[in-house]
């Protein structure tokens, strides 16, 4: 099986994850980021098995909304620095 890596792409979504600050849909990160709707798509079921967004579940909404998962970051960085 191909390993996931991380690109361009992801890197603009977590990049507009983390300046807006609140969950956004997959429509409002397309709007965002200018990138296709199914790439976003695509490219936030990379990011969620990766563990670098999570999905946020809302009674009120049938279409889930993603954050960016900090606390992940947080700890990816720390072993990388401990490792280094």
């Amino acid at each position: 099986m191909k390993p996931k890596t991380f690109n361009v792409i992801d890197r603009d979504i977590i990049r507009t994850l983390y300046k807006e600050g609140i969950p956004m849909t997959i429509g409002e990160i397309s709007d965002k980021t200018r990138i296709s709707w199914i790439t976003v798509k695509k490219h936030i079921g990379k990011l969620l098995e990766l563990d670098l967004v999570e999905k946020v579940e809302t009674p009120t909404r049938k279409t889930p909304k993603f954050v960016w998962n900090f606390a992940h970051y947080l700890e990816m960085n720390t072993l990388a620095e401990m490792t280094a």
